[in-house]
């Protein structure tokens, strides 16, 4: 067995792109928010952000692109997996967790079955935030869920 381990990671390029493509996107839906993509160990690749968008939306942003980075599955869904849990020391660890969201808008990023980053956008809903992260996704040519 090897001492070492080989991860891919989304180049800075394509990143740009997806965070591009959650602009647009957004623009389309008259909303203003933050994009940002970061990789498997919490590392920013890109970000962007209207300048309407509010305050908190940057870091609210970083934090989803985190969690779907860092779990692999879209931060829409970790409310109905904690649920499913029936633990009230996991309900109530949640919310004190660094970094962690619980609610709609951050997508992982897939490449050939692998998970290699994360995209999270905040300013709209959580449904409306979730579609721009999957129209960044797509305009980079990237998937949300492992093939």
């Amino acid at each position: 067995m090897s001492s070492t381990i080989q991860l891919t990671s989304l180049n800075w390029d394509a990143a740009l792109k997806a965070v591009r493509g959650a602009l647009e996107q957004a623009e389309k839906l008259e909303i203003a928010v933050c994009a940002v993509v970061m990789d498997r160990g919490g590392n920013q690749i890109a970000a962007g952000r209207d300048p309407r968008a509010p305050f908190h939306s940057q870091g609210i942003a970083a934090d989803k692109a985190t969690t779907a980075a860092g779990f692999g599955m879209p931060t829409s869904q970790w409310w109905g997996f904690v649920e499913q849990m029936d633990s009230p020391g996991i309900t109530a660890g949640l919310p004190t967790t660094d970094r962690l969201v619980v609610f709609g808008g951050g997508v992982p990023v897939y490449q050939g079955g692998e998970l290699i980053a994360g995209i999270g956008v905040s300013g709209g809903s959580e449904e409306q935030d979730e579609e721009c992260a999957r129209a960044g996704l797509a305009l980079a040519g990237l998937v949300a869920e492992p093939s």
